[in-house]
């Protein structure tokens, strides 16, 4: 089952995923991440589709040549489609559909002054019919009075996100935290992401992209020894130790 949990009075953050039953939204489209196969903690949650279709594992033909090596495969989740794409997309999936299911009317999270979590948060808001606010954290200081309204900036303005600022080395999900507070006692109904989106519940989007991986794979008939990925998020890295192409 999903417990809410507040930080605040009628503030709404991410659920606690409770495994001894699956949960369901009620009045949303809800999916399996696993195609309703058992898999360790995984429960039905409501998502909102963002990711137009699966994007691809294509062959990187010039790497392969350039190394002599094996076969190697490339998961295109920069083609994720929103707002120029990126991986963010497939946390938010869960996360705005879980917000929307908790009737939240403004999405609030944080990250740097360039944040594509940010910026994709702002698009994803802006598709569902959420308003958005977000906190940028000033870690660049050398970088020009351009660098804070240009690029990523530029681009959650004309998604509608409000934005604020905050010095480098602040804690962010805590300032967040209370603009959330701020939020709801004016009224609004704040849903809190966390930085990267990452927590138990953007997580469930790479589970998806985990069986994604699969279903692909063995439609083609490619087996796959290893999945070598980058990552600083720490809702990415646990949901790929089981997988197992055959």
């Amino acid at each position: 089952m999903l417990g809410k949990h507040n930080i605040g009075p009628g503030i709404l953050r991410s659920s606690t995923i409770k495994t001894n039953q699956p949960a369901t939204c009620a009045g949303f489209t809800t999916r399996s991440p696993l195609g309703g196969r058992t898999y360790a903690r995984s429960c039905e949650i409501s998502a909102c589709r963002l990711v137009p279709s699966a994007d691809t594992i294509g062959a990187d033909v010039a790497l392969v040549r350039a190394s002599g090596g094996p076969n190697i495969l490339i998961k295109r989740d920069d083609c994720t489609g929103l707002a120029t794409g990126g991986n963010k997309t497939r946390k938010l999936e869960f996360l705005v559909g879980e917000a929307l299911a908790r009737n939240a009317d403004i999405l609030v999270t944080q990250g740097a002054v360039q944040s594509n979590h940010v910026r994709q948060t702002a698009a994803a808001a802006c598709r569902v019919g959420l308003d958005c606010h977000g906190l940028l954290e000033q870690r660049v200081t050398t970088a020009g009075e351009r660098y804070g309204t240009s690029g990523n900036v530029f681009l959650d303005k004309v998604f509608g996100a409000t934005l604020e600022y905050r010095d480098g080395g602040t804690d962010m999900n805590a300032e967040t935290e209370k603009a959330c507070e701020r939020l709801h006692d004016q009224g609004r109904r704040p849903y809190f992401i966390p930085g990267g989106g990452s927590n138990e519940t953007g997580a469930l989007g790479y589970v998806d992209c985990a069986r994604e991986i699969t279903e692909q794979a063995n439609g083609r008939g490619t087996k796959i020894d290893w999945i070598v990925l980058a990552t600083a998020a720490p809702a990415l890295r646990p949901v790929w130790w089981p997988v197992s192409v055959r």
